[in-house]
């Protein structure tokens, strides 16, 4: 579920009866002539439940339908009308609300809509530009791109123009260039609600949110466990695959706080980590900080394969075209400890 919401940082409540995660929604309720946002709206994970919990959407918000949106008898759980809640997201990560009631035209040609679609607790309306679906907008610009062939280098600048570009990451620039995307430090999609990544080796960067260091700062960590090339200067690199030492870093990756049998979360205060020879952690991503990354960049994905040219500075993108939609992060731990990711 949220993949399909837009929300802010997630933090852990650990001290509750029931712990818990929390992430904040800017959500709107909206009618034919009024917006109103819903302050106290976030959505909430208990671990012992399999769900998502959508809360205060309702509270101090004159336009949400609290009288329709009430606990029913048992009595009155099935048949008869149902009222359809609304929901879509907005480029800027906003989330507008909108409730059809029992028997309005509306709500009538909504149920209509889902009887023809797939039942769920959500019914996916794609989404279109100009009566086509981004999706199919997607990859039409791609299949198009894949058709030139061999393309010179480049990037797009802040202010829309395209420039000469030959460094290492020209390949993405390239592509994203193509479709228009300016180049943005926001953890966000890129095209039309899509992450693009453009990819020439089997391995895919994923996301790269900085680790919490034990040892106080990236300088200090680099200064331990990192490597002197003959320049003087220092890098930290090597392949951390989950419990493999690393003969480069003298460090194992590993992951606290999830089971990898069940593929579940048991610990809110769970994370992916680093340590040492003695088992001390030297530096780790918690849970929150991972899934306010992963649900902001990975709801929907493309992967572009992409080919250099070995003497000039020319990309070519190939076909097929990898998509990725609705992910878990419960998978992207399960990849962790199977050693794919």
């Amino acid at each position: 579920m949220l993949s399909f919401f837009p929300y802010g940082e997630v933090t852990a409540h650990l001290g509750l009866k029931e712990p818990n995660l929390k992430a904040p929604l800017e959500l709107y309720w909206f009618d034919e002539n009024h917006v109103e946002r819903a302050e106290k709206s976030q959505i909430i994970l208990y671990n012992k439940y399999p769900e998502v919990r959508l809360s205060g959407f309702l509270s101090g918000c004159t336009l949400a339908p609290a009288e329709h949106l009430q606990p029913l008898e048992k009595n009155q759980r099935s048949g008869g009308s149902r009222g359809v809640l609304v929901f879509g997201t907005t480029p800027d990560r906003k989330v507008l609300c909108y409730f059809a009631a029992p028997r309005s035209h509306l709500g009538n040609q909504l149920c209509d809509l889902i009887d023809l679609l797939d039942e769920g607790v959500f019914t996916g309306i794609p989404r279109v530009q100009n009566g086509t679906s981004t999706r199919s907008v997607l990859l039409e610009k791609l299949r198009e791109i894949s058709s030139f062939g061999p393309i010179c280098s480049s990037r797009m600048t802040s202010d829309g123009c395209c420039v000469s570009y030959n460094a290492s990451n020209a390949g993405g620039t390239t592509l994203e260039a193509l479709l228009g995307i300016r180049p943005n430090s926001q953890s966000s999609p890129d095209f039309m609600g899509w992450e693009i990544k453009a990819v020439s080796r089997d391995r895919v960067t994923l996301m790269t949110p900085e680790p919490r260091y034990v040892c106080g700062d990236v300088r200090n960590f680099i200064g331990h466990y990192g490597h002197k090339r003959t320049d003087g200067s220092m890098y930290f690199t090597g392949g951390h695959r989950f419990g493999v030492r690393c003969a480069k870093t003298g460090l194992t990756l590993g992951v606290d706080g999830f089971d990898k049998e069940t593929a579940t979360i048991t610990s809110f205060d769970g994370k992916v980590l680093l340590a040492d020879d003695n088992k001390e952690v030297v530096a780790s991503w918690s849970f929150p900080s991972l899934l306010t990354h992963w649900g902001r960049k990975h709801a929907s994905a493309a992967y572009v394969k992409y080919r250099k040219h070995k003497d000039h500075d020319l990309y070519a993108y190939l076909m097929p075209i990898t998509l990725g939609e609705g992910t878990n992060f419960a998978l992207y731990l399960s990849a962790i400890c199977a050693g794919a990711v």
